[in-house]
C-alpha cells in the first residue's frame, strides 16, 4: 500500500498489508510511519489549518501567534516520537514484539491526549513535553544495565539528561519534579557505598547524578536570576514585591497575583 498523505479533511489511520494491522513484524520506524505519524500529521493540519482560520477570523496579523502555532505542532510530533523510543528503552528485556505494542500506545494515548489543545495551541506545554521526554529518553539509555556501551558514554547520557530537565524547567516550573529520578539515584547510590556494594561504580554514580542535578538547578534557576536582576537588582523603582520574600521567586508570586 503506498503512503501517500490524503488531503487534511480526511483523516484516516490504516496500516499496510504486511504491517501492524496484519500481525507482522514492521520494524520500529516503519510502524511509526504506518500509525504514528500519519496520524498526527493528519490532526495537525486540520489543527493548524483551523488556528490559522480562528487568527483570520480574529484578524490577528502578528506572525508570533503563527510561529507559536508551527513550533507547538513541530514540538508535538517530535515529542511521541521521542516517547515511543523512550518506551522502548524502558523495558529492554521484554520481548520486542510486546514492547512495541506498549510503546504505539503509549505514542497514541499522547496524540489523543485530554491536554491536546494546550499541546497544539501557542503555549509552552508541548515544548515542555518534548524537552522532558527528551531527557527522560537520555536518563533512560544513561542507566542501562549492564551497560551496551561504553561508561564514559553512559555517564555523558545522564549528565545531559539534567541539562534538559533544567531547559524544561525554564518552561514549566513542575519540571523540576523530574529531578526526583536523580535524587533517587543518588540515595540508592550512598546506601550501597554504606553497604559496601560495588563502592566503586556506586561512587562514580553518585558523582555523575549529582553532578547531572546541579547542572538542572543552575540551568532552572537561570530565569529567576535574570527576574532578580531586572526588577530587585537594577530597578530605579521600587522593587516588587517578591523582591523581598524569604526566598525572591518571581515564578511563585507570579502563580499567586494572577494564576
Amino acid at each position: 500500500m503506498p503512503y501517500t498523505i490524503p488531503r487534511s479533511d480526511s483523516v484516516v489511520i490504516s496500516g499496510s498489508r504486511n504491517g501492524l494491522l496484519a500481525g507482522g513484524s514492521p520494524s520500529r520506524w516503519r510502524q511509526l510511519a504506518e500509525v504514528d505519524i500519519r496520524c498526527i500529521l493528519y490532526v495537525e493540519v486540520l489543527l493548524t489549518r483551523l488556528a490559522i482560520g480562528s487568527l483570520r477570523y480574529a484578524e490577528v496579523s502578528g506572525q508570533e501567534a503563527l510561529a507559536g502555532i508551527v513550533i507547538s505542532h513541530t514540538a508535538h510530533l517530535l515529542s511521541v516520537l521521542i516517547l515511543y523510543e523512550l518506551t522502548l528503552a524502558v523495558f529492554p528485556r521484554v520481548a520486542w514484539k510486546k514492547r512495541s505494542k506498549t510503546a504505539l500506545l503509549a505514542a497514541t494515548l499522547h496524540i489523543i491526549s485530554p491536554a491536546g489543545i494546550f499541546l497544539s495551541a501557542p503555549y509552552a506545554e508541548s515544548s515542555f513535553s518534548l524537552l522532558n521526554f527528551a531527557g527522560f529518553y537520555l536518563y533512560a539509555y544513561g542507566s542501562t544495565e549492564p551497560p551496551k556501551r561504553s561508561r564514559l558514554l553512559q555517564d555523558c547520557f545522564v549528565m545531559s539528561s539534567g541539562a534538559i530537565f533544567g531547559i524544561a524547567t525554564t518552561f514549566r516550573g513542575n519540571g523540576l519534579f523530574s529531578g526526583l529520578i536523580l535524587v533517587w539515584d543518588a540515595i540508592t547510590s550512598i546506601i550501597k557505598i554504606l553497604q559496601q556494594i560495588e563502592v566503586g561504580l556506586s561512587l562514580r554514580s553518585l558523582v555523575v547524578v549529582s553532578a547531572s542535578g546541579v547542572l538542572m538547578a543552575c540551568i532552572a534557576l537561570v530565569p529567576q536570576y535574570l527576574a532578580y536582576i531586572e526588577y530587585c537588582w537594577t530597578a530605579t523603582e521600587q522593587g516588587r514585591p517578591w523582591c523581598a520574600a524569604w526566598i525572591p521567586s518571581i515564578y511563585a508570586y507570579v502563580q499567586k497575583k494572577y494564576w
